[in-house]
């Protein structure tokens, strides 16, 4: 087994050590029927990372979580006001550690898994997972029945992340976890920014990290070609500052040069 390969089975393998999860924001309105709210993580003792939950308000106001904290640390009356949970998602091998307790407390809502997300976590029922490099435009009603609202595609290339990204037609916004990165360094730890100045490309960018674990360069950018035909104007991303302007231009530059240079 080359190094590559042992480092994704790392990754993919890997269960980070919570210590604390910090009580969340209030939910901010990002757009019409787009909301956000953050909250921090801390691992392995010493680093307390930024994390951000999405909620998208359907047309038939049924709500649809992205990549949800812990429930008990969610500004939960403000989200069941806006509507019914509906829909869970955990978008990659990573952020899916609390859209289990979101379904225990939510029965009736749909739980969706990333690819290999199956195989990772066997004791979580997922209700629907997405296959290896789906598309909105190839899914159906019945499992995705807000594809008209949200559009998504799994950017395959790297099976350590198997991230699944999704755009919000409506209000234009592209949301995703890992698969870009826009943390400030200010007032961060001095562990955190030491980790972001090795490793964080630059702004609106994945980490050299998750670039190690890529494995088809010729599929990655298919992928990322595809999701760059979206006419996103901003993105709100698991990790740092929402990107409200020039959020094409910064997303170029940021992961998509990073993976194809």
């Amino acid at each position: 087994m080359c190094i590559r390969d042992r480092y994704q089975r790392r990754v993919r393998d890997i269960n980070f050590v919570l210590m604390s999860v910090t009580a969340g924001s209030k939910l901010v309105q990002h757009a019409p029927g787009v909301f956000y709210a953050d909250s921090s993580i801390k691992l392995f003792r010493y680093f307390n990372v930024p994390i951000r939950m999405s909620v998208v308000r359907l047309k038939n106001n049924d709500l649809w979580l992205h990549s949800p904290f812990h429930p008990a640390k969610s500004p939960l009356d403000e989200i069941t006001q806006l509507g019914q949970v509906k829909n869970l998602v955990a978008p990659n091998l990573h952020h899916h550690l609390w859209a289990p307790k979101w379904k225990s407390q939510f029965p009736e809502a749909k739980l969706y898994g990333a690819p290999g997300l199956l195989k990772k976590k066997k004791d979580v029922q997922f209700d629907i997972t997405f296959p290896v490099g789906s598309q909105g435009v190839t899914a159906n009603k019945e499992d995705f029945p807000w594809i008209d609202e949200i559009d998504f595609i799994h950017v395959d290339g790297f099976p350590a992340l198997s991230e699944v990204a999704f755009f919000h037609k409506t209000s234009k916004t592209l949301l995703l976890t890992d698969l870009a990165f826009n943390v400030k360094k200010d007032n961060l730890p001095l562990p955190l920014q030491l980790y972001l100045s090795l490793f964080l490309h630059r702004e609106v960018s994945m980490t050299y990290p998750f670039k190690l674990t890529s494995y088809n360069k010729k599929k990655l950018k298919d992928n990322l070609d595809q999701l760059m035909s979206w006419d996103f104007q901003s993105i709100i991303m698991a990790h740092g500052e929402v990107v409200t302007s020039d959020a094409k231009d910064k997303f170029y530059k940021g992961t998509y040069s990073f993976f194809m240079n």
